[in-house]
């Protein structure tokens, strides 16, 4: 309070329709009670309190509060009994409030801190369910959206899967028929899906081979690659012998294992 340049002290006993312990007081003129509101302290209380203390004089009432302890239905409450209501850090509302600006305002300046708190952690818990469901399976857009329908809104789930790809924590893996991206977590091994293009299919297939064999670090036979990613012989078999081709890998006696560059 001294540093916004209001004389006053903390713990002061000002008399209402009892003697209230107010946590800091300016006499003014105009008087000015504040309370401050934390974990521990009830709103209600502090309200009842600057409500009582306005009864006997008329003094700017400022209730300051710590990120937690309101929600949008204790702004409307002050708003409505003409207590400012102001979120701890906002210097400016704070400001405003001590000078006795446009209630209003200031309570709408505490609604919105609080909208974009609420934004921000539903924001983030959107980003952990994502998360969590490509740590067991890759999909598509479409269906991250429709997983998470009763938590959150389509807006939200895009937005925020457009975060997580930006920060790299998501990548595409593959491509459907349609061309639609198909996503997952960098570094997880997906089984895989039946209604890839053929294009995305044959390389995802590859890939994963490749870190089949870069993961065993020995020769792999056609059965251990067939029984691990329940692949047709038909299929492991063409991509192996792409792979071949491009000089990816080589078959030794024991198999076949990754060609040394």
């Amino acid at each position: 309070m001294d540093s916004l340049g209001i004389p006053g002290a903390r713990n002061v006993v000002v008399s209402g329709s009892k003697n209230w312990l107010l946590d800091y007081y300016s006499p003014g003129p105009p008087p000015i009670a504040v309370e401050f509101l934390n974990k521990k302290t009830k709103f209600y209380e502090k309200l009842v309190k600057l409500l009582d203390i306005r009864k006997t004089m008329d003094a700017r009432a400022i209730m300051l509060a710590a990120r937690g302890t309101i929600d949008r239905d204790a702004v409307n409450l002050a708003l409505n009994f003409g207590i400012y209501l102001v979120m701890k850090g906002d210097d400016q509302g704070l400001k405003a409030a001590l000078g006795g600006g446009d209630l209003t305002e200031v309570n709408n300046s505490t609604r919105a801190i609080l909208l974009n708190m609420k934004n921000r952690k539903l924001a983030s818990e959107c980003r952990s369910e994502i998360l969590d469901l490509l740590s067991r399976e890759c999909l598509t857009i479409r269906e991250i959206i429709s997983r998470l329908r009763l938590r959150f809104g389509e807006r939200t789930v895009y937005s925020q899967l457009r975060s997580l790809r930006t920060r790299g924590d998501v990548i595409s893996v593959c491509r459907l028929e349609d061309g639609t991206a198909v996503f997952g977590l960098p570094g997880i091994i997906y089984p895989v899906r039946e209604d890839l293009s053929r294009s995305s299919r044959a390389a995802y297939i590859k890939n994963l081979i490749l870190n089949f064999l870069k993961e065993k670090g020995r020769p792999i036979t056609y059965l251990e690659i067939m029984s691990h990613f329940s692949l047709k012989r038909s299929i492991v078999t063409s991509a192996l012998r792409d792979l071949k081709r491009k000089g990816k890998v080589i078959k030794t006696q024991g198999g076949w294992t990754l060609k040394e560059s």
